[in-house]
């Protein structure tokens, strides 16, 4: 093993010592783990008009509001409130009298198939992701963005169930999640029609099994995607490649994306500067260096600053 390789495997290796990022996918992940009262108390306050809709549908709901109402557990008139005061009001029975009505509710969501409905609504936890190669599809346009700022866009735990379509920029909030396959699942990935290029990288981050696309997908935290490697298919032989980042031309092409994709994890340690290229290393060196900077000047600043409060006193 050289130099390289080596650096390369001490890298890989603190990498997988690493727990997922806590600020980003542990919530998401026990935001999926939540029980049937605390799901039901998500879609009653985010989709208060479907909750009404399920208590004006099921007749045994609505007879045990009825008897709350006569037991003076809630207000006589409380059926006739505001969508969004009558769910945050009744809500709060999940745990207790409208317990048995949870899971049905939640079901009931579900099958509306409404755009802001809670992710957990259309897809299941599966196991957690440590650093492992994930196939992102994107259409051609991104991939300059991509190639220069990496995952900068994404959509917060709220708007995980429907994601925009492909080129849309409605709902670009800034970073956030994003979606991907397994590296294993390309050929997958391939046939998805999310896109005609494909990114390969590597990122921690949370499988599901979505049940309206009947896809395995891993959701990750844009930023902390790296070793991003960008594939493309020939508009002609149809064949998937890979450009060298080096020298700029074709290093090797496959008639698959999932041939592709194997050939890259396999021959990473040997071709990571072909693969994710010199120029991204530089860039990082860049952005290490002006982080440098502003710590430096925020330490002066602080110091100035310090003593002008002083003379001041």
């Amino acid at each position: 093993m050289n130099i390289n390789e080596k650096h390369i495997a001490s890298i890989v290796k603190k990498a997988l010592n690493e727990y997922l990022d806590k600020d980003y996918m542990v919530p998401l992940k026990k935001f999926l783990a939540m029980d049937d009262a605390e799901k039901a108390w998500e879609c009653a306050c985010k989709l208060p008009w479907l909750f009404r809709d399920y208590l004006e549908n099921n007749k045994n709901a609505y007879e045990t509001i009825e008897q709350m109402i006569e037991q003076d557990k809630v207000p006589e008139d409380i059926l006739q409130w505001d969508d969004y005061e009558m769910a945050e009001a009744l809500s709060e029975y999940f745990e207790t009298d409208l317990k048995p009505f949870c899971e049905d509710f939640i079901q009931y969501v579900s099958y509306q198939g409404d755009t802001d409905e809670p992710l957990f609504c259309v897809a299941d936890f599966r196991r957690e992701v440590h650093n492992e190669w994930l196939v992102h599809m994107t259409s051609s346009s991104n991939i300059p963005g991509l190639y220069k700022e990496g995952f900068s866009y994404g959509v917060d735990i709220d708007n995980l169930a429907y994601t925009p379509g492909i080129g849309t920029t409605n709902y670009k909030y800034g970073a956030g999640y994003d979606f991907a396959f397994d590296a294993d699942d390309a050929s997958v990935a391939e046939k998805s029609g999310y896109g005609d290029c494909a990114v390969l990288f590597q990122a921690s981050g949370i499988q599901i099994y979505h049940w309206g696309d009947q896809q395995y997908q891993v959701i990750f935290y844009g930023p902390s995607a790296r070793n991003l490697i960008f594939l493309f298919q020939d508009d002609e032989t149809k064949m998937w490649y890979v450009d060298s980042e080096i020298t700029g031309r074709r290093l090797v092409e496959f008639e698959t994306l999932g041939f592709l994709v194997q050939w890259c994890i396999s021959n990473f340690p040997q071709y990571h500067n072909h693969l994710v290229g010199r120029n991204s290393q530089y860039k990082k060196f860049e952005r290490n260096v002006a982080k440098r900077k502003e710590q430096q000047y925020k330490k002066v600043s602080e110091g100035i600053f310090s003593k002008y409060i002083k003379l001041e006193g």
